[in-house]
């Protein structure tokens, strides 16, 4: 039962990273780097931070999966027979969450809603 909950875990993660490298690179076609000086003249530092590397965020998602696939990979056929396997495919699994859930916050944060309270005066 722990077997398949930490596949469960693991491959949902996955789709979370990919779904939200695609939703990340649609979003910002919609709304470029330009898109921040529409609120006004203030750009916060961190949004111009984040405008650096936000567009390349859905290689590094990409990325981060295909490494984060041969990791599991490497755990799972192991020679030895391991009792924590799905231990580390579940923790594993928290780091995909974790950097899906920083880009996308990161979008948010940066994308919209500073640049709307640094010239909401």
């Amino acid at each position: 039962m722990t077997r398949i909950l930490g596949m469960f875990l693991y491959v949902t993660s996955l789709i979370a990273v990919l779904g939200t490298g695609a939703y990340i690179a649609q979003l910002i076609q919609v709304f470029p780097v330009e898109h921040l000086a529409s609120y006004g003249p203030r750009i916060p530092a961190v949004a111009a931070l984040n405008a650096r590397w936000l567009p390349h965020a859905p290689a590094l998602l990409f990325a981060a999966a295909a490494v984060s696939a041969l990791v599991a990979m490497g755990i799972w056929r192991l020679p030895t027979q391991v009792s924590n396997r799905p231990f580390a495919l579940a923790a594993l699994a928290s780091v995909n969450y974790f950097l899906s859930l920083y880009c996308c916050m990161s979008l948010l944060v940066a994308w919209f809603l500073l640049p709307r309270l640094a010239n909401a005066a």
